[in-house]
C-alpha cells in the first residue's frame, strides 16, 4: 500500500514538473528562465530514477542501481539554486571561470556514488527508509555543501526581492516556504527517529521548485510596476 502511495505521489510530482518545463518554455529569454530550466531538468532525471526504482523494487534490479541515475539530478541541485540566485543579484550574469570550482563537489560525489561499491564512502549500507541507511563517511561533506550552496542562492533571491518589493512581500515568503519544505524534511529524514522513506525528498523539492516559480514570475511582473508609477510621477 506505501508503495502505492509514493508511486501516485512520484508521479504527480513528476506531472508538476513537467507542467513547469512547458510553462517556462512559453516565457522570456533571460539568463533566469535558462537556469530555472536546468532546475527543472534535473528534476525530471531525479522523479524519474525514483518511479523506475519504486516500479523494480521487487525485482533483481538493485535499487542502489537507479540511486546513481538520479545522483546526476539530485546532486547538482544546490549549485543550480545557487547560480539561480546570483542571476537575480546580478543585473548582467556572466558565466566566470571560477564558477567551475563550484561544481568540484558535486563532481566528486556523482563519482563516488556511482563507484560506492568498490569504497562506500557515500552509502555503506542502502535502504529506501532513511533510518535503516548506513551513510558513509563523505555523505556529511556532501549534505553540508548542499546545504550551504542552497541557502545562499535563496539568500541572493530574498536580498534582490527585498529591495523591488520588500522582505515581507508574498514573493519572500514563497521562497522561504519553498526553501524551508525540503530542508526540514531532508533534516528529519536524515536525523530524527522518524523512519521517512527516500522518496520524500524528490517530492519535497518538486513542491518546492512550484514555489520558485510562482515567486520568480511574481518578480518579472513587478518589475513593471516602480517604471510605470516613475512614469506618471514624471508626466
Amino acid at each position: 500500500m506505501n508503495n502505492i502511495i509514493e508511486l501516485i505521489a512520484m508521479v504527480i510530482s513528476e506531472i508538476l514538473i513537467i507542467g513547469l518545463v512547458f510553462f517556462t518554455r512559453r516565457q522570456k529569454k533571460g539568463m533566469q528562465k535558462n537556469i530555472f530550466m536546468i532546475i527543472l531538468s534535473l528534476m525530471i532525471i531525479w522523479t524519474t530514477s525514483m518511479i523506475m526504482q519504486i516500479l523494480f523494487q521487487n525485482t533483481d534490479i538493485d535499487p542502489f542501481t537507479l540511486e546513481k541515475f538520479a545522483s546526476f539530478g539530485a546532486v547538482p541541485m544546490g549549485v543550480a539554486v545557487l547560480f539561480l540566485g546570483i542571476s537575480f543579484a546580478k543585473k548582467e550574469f556572466k558565466f566566470k571561470w571560477y564558477y567551475y570550482l563550484l561544481f568540484i563537489i558535486p563532481i566528486i560525489t556523482i563519482a563516488l556514488t556511482v563507484t560506492n561499491e568498490y569504497h562506500h564512502l557515500f552509502i555503506k549500507e542502502y535502504s529506501t527508509k532513511y533510518n535503516s541507511t548506513v551513510w558513509g563517511p563523505y555523505f556529511p561533506i556532501h549534505s553540508l555543501y548542499s546545504y550551504a550552496c542552497i541557502f545562499v542562492g535563496i539568500i541572493f533571491m530574498i536580498k534582490y526581492n527585498s529591495k523591488t518589493s520588500g522582505f515581507f512581500s508574498k514573493q519572500s515568503m514563497m521562497i522561504l516556504i519553498g526553501t524551508l519544505i525540503p530542508v526540514i524534511v531532508n533534516i528529519l529524514a536524515t536525523y530524527s527517529h522518524f523512519n521517512l522513506s527516500v522518496y520524500l525528498t524528490p517530492i519535497s523539492y518538486s513542491i518546492a521548485v512550484l514555489f520558485f516559480a510562482i515567486a520568480i514570475y511574481k518578480f518579472k511582473f513587478l518589475k513593471i510596476a516602480p517604471v510605470a508609477l516613475q512614469k506618471i510621477v514624471d508626466r
